[in-house]
């Protein structure tokens, strides 16, 4: 879960619940959560959509 929250640049927000993120930093959030997952295949729809 670390490497995914820096991969992400989301170590600072780790603590913060998904409620109270912004819409481009709760996309991070759920790409990081994504990352965590044991899986070989991630199907995403536009991702990153509007993120900077």
């Amino acid at each position: 879960m670390q490497q995914a929250l820096e991969i992400t640049n989301m170590r600072s927000l780790a603590e913060q619940e998904l409620d109270t993120l912004s819409g481009v930093k709760r996309q991070q959030a759920w790409i990081a959560i994504a990352l965590t997952q044991d899986t070989n295949i991630l199907l995403l729809d536009e991702p990153t959509t509007f993120l900077d």
